[in-house]
């Protein structure tokens, strides 16, 4: 499960349907795996499946030695500064992000306004849906920021374009465990993300700033915190990629290879879990 479809501050509505057909699903469910603790905590309190099919898994993992700080060419990053058009010693937030309206690019452009500062830039990279990239980039305009935005759209250099940035945004109202979070504690760039599941496991021990979903004030104040500590925001970013470890791809791998073996060790006649389907023995 990469983040259950109901979710606190969550439609009613709509977590009320999902979580139905969630508990139907749980009856051809032999394991249910979750890569966020408060899924883990759902997935128990209701009973979608039961305590002993539930795996806790931390993601799907990251490569630590591609995301590594040094495995950038400084000339990329460098790069980085010149096709934006800007100096190297002005300071970059970045939010990688798909443009859809529950990554809440509106709040940290409407933040970014707030800090009213001329040398700061930030960078918006993803695409999605054309006309809310389309408002965004109407608000941006409106808020007298547009030349201090840069929408980059699609882009393949995502470790070169963060450690170009002094941190990473990630405001959502919704993830499971955020890939670009995990990449920006690898590379040692600070993070300021929404305090929601998933985003809060991955800033756990002050590996990152969480605000709370929709606090523009909080979001504005945070950047400027990453502006006015710069070595606290390093030491920041260094504790995220030591976070990091238990993220490590071939850790993953390994655990999903224990739980393959696990559902396997026991081939008997009746199913695993409540699933309908039969393993058999191969005695039988």
């Amino acid at each position: 499960a990469h983040g259950f479809h109901f979710y606190r501050g969550g439609q009613p509505l709509k977590n009320a349907l999902f979580l139905t057909l969630e508990k139907l699903a749980g009856h051809w469910t032999d394991y249910l795996v979750v890569i966020n603790h408060e899924d883990k905590e759902a997935a128990k309190h209701y009973n979608i499946v039961s305590p002993q099919q539930i795996r806790y898994m931390p993601g799907i993992g990251v490569d630590l030695e591609y995301y590594n700080f040094d495995s950038t060419p400084v000339a990329e990053v460098m790069g980085v500064y010149e096709e934006l058009g800007i100096a190297p010693e002005n300071p970059l937030f970045l939010s990688v992000a798909e443009f859809i309206p529950r990554k809440h690019h509106q709040d940290i452009l409407r933040a970014f306004a707030c800090l009213e500062r001329s040398d700061v830039h930030l960078a918006l990279a993803g695409d999605g849906d054309e006309e809310w990239t389309q408002q965004m980039q109407d608000l941006a305009s409106a808020l007298g920021i547009k030349h201090q935005v840069h929408f980059l759209g699609f882009r393949r250099d995502i470790p070169t374009l963060i450690q170009a940035s002094i941190a990473t945004l990630l405001v959502s109202e919704q993830e499971g465990l955020p890939r670009s979070v995990m990449e920006s504690l690898c590379l040692e760039t600070p993070v300021i993300g929404t305090n929601i599941r998933g985003t809060r496991d991955l800033l756990a021990g002050d590996s990152g700033l969480l605000v709370e979903v929709g606090d523009i004030k909080g979001i504005a104040q945070a950047m400027t915190w990453v502006l006015d500590h710069p070595e606290d925001a390093l030491a920041m970013g260094k504790r995220g990629r030591e976070h990091m470890s238990a993220y490590d791809l071939q850790n993953i791998l390994e655990l999903h290879e224990a739980l393959y073996s696990e559902a396997i060790s026991d081939r008997i006649l009746t199913p695993l879990g409540t699933g309908l389907w039969p393993v058999y023995n191969d005695s039988m």
